[in-house]
């Protein structure tokens, strides 16, 4: 949700002048493009004291911007840790609270939204679980779609999230992963062989295993790919990027923006560089696109439900 914010409006919520806040959040030309700085594009939201105000202000900005794309389904990946901090009220009815504010927000513009918590891969594991537990809650449970482990996967430990991921996938909902996106293929068969993961987000790293490409695609597990992000982040880059062997080996892709503000990015843009790199013609690019809603939390909720 984060990286959806507006640089405008993240200042207007920190109280940052604006041309630092661009300094602070967007990537400059001649900028290190390093993995592990990547994450500090985040850190402005981190200390500011947030309330329901500035947090519906947030969520309008990114409605919004998703208005002005021309989307009428997105999901929306939030981690709710940085407003509890300065807020006094309950995870449960924060998270209620949100959902209902996206609602709001989206109905004007005609989008349909689900959301996905997030948690993080670095974040101590006594918070990540009570976080996680709150899909006991009915009420919770009504509002999310599934859960998704973002942040640095350096941090990535497979064995912790195995009863998070079985305890989601018991509730009906998607659990997605972050993983793979650095060079560690390991982390990638890892998730697939103890977690019940339905879409790993990169996942670029196990390109070239065509074993696994054959196990997901028998699965229907999907891979999210955003080229801007792993050339930005300097774990690949647009000359040599290996969605194109992931294809050729059978994975099965889907496109997003990833944090579409801080990477310069929206998904016509992510779709333009994904044909350059594959040579993919209009159909083929047409035939992921409309596979995308296919393999969406909405989907896999529907499908886990039957």
């Amino acid at each position: 949700m984060s990286g959806s914010i507006s640089c405008e409006t993240a200042s207007r919520i920190s109280g940052i002048d604006l041309n630092e806040v661009i300094k602070m959040m967007t990537y400059s030309d001649n900028e290190p493009k390093e993995y592990e700085s990547f994450f500090n594009k985040f850190k402005i939201f981190d200390n500011i004291k947030w309330n329901k105000e500035l947090i519906d202000y947030t969520i309008y900005d990114i409605v919004w911007g998703i208005a002005q794309e021309s989307i009428n389904y997105a999901e929306i990946k939030f981690s709710i840790t940085k407003y509890l901090k300065t807020m006094d009220i309950s995870a449960e009815d924060l998270v209620v609270w949100i959902t209902l504010r996206f609602e709001y927000h989206a109905s004007k513009f005609g989008i349909e939204i689900d959301l996905i918590i997030a948690l993080k891969h670095e974040m101590d594991h006594q918070t990540q679980l009570k976080i996680a537990n709150l899909i006991k809650d009915d009420k919770v449970a009504e509002c999310l779609s599934g859960i998704d482990i973002v942040g640095n996967e350096n941090y990535f430990d497979v064995d912790f999230y195995k009863p998070i991921f079985d305890m989601w996938d018991d509730a009906g909902k998607a659990c997605m992963l972050h993983v793979g996106e650095i060079y560690n293929p390991k982390g990638v068969k890892d998730a697939l062989d103890k977690l019940k993961v339905n879409r790993i987000c990169h996942g670029i790293a196990a390109a070239d295993d065509k074993e696994l490409a054959k196990y997901t695609r028998d699965n229907l597990i999907s891979f999210d790919i955003c080229p801007t992000s792993n050339m930005l982040t300097g774990v690949a880059n647009l000359n040599n990027h290996p969605v194109k062997r992931m294809l050729e080996n059978g994975f099965i892709i889907t496109v997003g923006t990833d944090d579409p503000v801080i990477l310069g990015t929206n998904l016509d843009r992510e779709y333009e560089i994904l044909q350059n790199i594959t040579g993919l013609n209009n159909d083929e690019i047409k035939l992921i696109k409309s596979a995308s809603f296919s393999l969406s939390a909405r989907k896999i909720v529907a499908r886990k439900q039957k």
